[in-house]
């Protein structure tokens, strides 16, 4: 008797080792690009976590611009410098820091999103809030006063539009789409549920009209498949480490073929023979593990340049 409904996704296309990968969007996107790059995939996730589709757009404007954080730009709360457009991740204690990094990360991000081969984008609100004094909206109030915002929701129309044109615009370039699993409790189980049926339709709404667009439905797998708050972490709000695995694990058996699999694997392997810290540094033991690792770096050099 089976007491699950497990989800088994299906891709028309296959990510290798050789593609570049571009996350953008909520803390989702961000747990999944870390698997990415533990794996031994190019993987980017520039700006920190970003929820609503809006904002996520806005960032993929200012990398194929290029556009430069200005000093003017940058906003200041108890002593430390921040930007709408960044995660607090960001935030530096000094004007001058604080640009040189978020500007380091859309040049960085420029170049990656040039060469990108896949664009990975997770949203996690079709809610905003929108700055009074710009009619912008923002992707991060950084504690500012909430007089500040007009709050907003997008209709299922608008996201549609927004991405409809981006994957038109760029042909060259696969966009795999997911909703984050994460509730928003503060709106309300209601609201939250709501909120996220907007992201599913306009996220449906996109795939029906752009192939080059595909959704992973990370959303169903934790709600649906795992539906039980032992995969949730102390919060019960964010999946927790084996939530996060088992989804990696079905995005994995979706879109990567046997061979980036068995690179996945001999990169895990590395990745533990690297973190080990031996209890006696030149031992036989050790030069073995050294050995051992500069076989591994090997086949995957082989593997991958094949």
């Amino acid at each position: 008797m089976n007491f699950r409904t497990e989800i088994e996704p299906k891709s028309p296309f296959r990510i290798s080792h050789k593609d570049r990968i571009l996350f953008l969007g909520s803390c989702f996107a961000q747990n999944i690009s870390a698997k990415a790059a533990y794996h031994g995939l190019t993987a980017y996730h520039p700006f920190g976590a970003i929820y609503n589709p809006a904002s996520v757009l806005s960032s993929i404007k200012m990398l194929a611009e290029g556009a430069s954080i200005a000093e003017k730009e940058l906003i200041e709360d108890k002593g430390l410098y921040s930007h709408y457009s960044f995660h607090s991740s960001y935030s530096r204690s000094t004007k001058e820091e604080a640009l040189q990094e978020m500007n380091k990360e859309i040049a960085a991000g420029e170049e990656f999103w040039n060469k990108a081969d896949i664009v990975i984008l997770t949203f996690g609100t079709a809610r905003t809030y929108i700055l009074k004094s710009s009619g912008k909206v923002v992707a991060n109030c950084h504690h500012t006063d909430q007089k500040e915002f007009q709050k907003g929701s997008l209709s299922i129309e608008e996201i549609a539009e927004m991405y409809i044109n981006l994957a038109k615009a760029h042909p060259d370039k696969k966009f795999i789409f997911t909703v984050s699993p994460i509730r928003y409790l503060k709106y309300g189980l209601h609201e939250s549920r709501l909120d996220k049926a907007t992201l599913l339709i306009a996220v449906d709404k996109i795939c029906s009209a752009a192939e080059n667009c595909t959704y992973f439905p990370s959303y169903e797998i934790m709600n649906d498949d795992l539906r039980d708050y032992r995969f949730f972490a102390s919060d019960m709000i964010h999946p927790s480490d084996a939530a996060i695995d088992y989804i990696w694990e079905k995005f994995a058996e979706c879109y990567f073929s046997a061979e980036t699999k068995k690179l996945c694997t001999e990169y895990d392997k590395l990745r533990k023979l690297e973190n080990h810290r031996p209890t006696r540094p030149g031992s036989a033991e050790d030069r073995a593990r050294l050995q051992r690792i500069m076989e591994v770096k090997r086949l995957i050099g082989d593997a991958v340049n094949r």
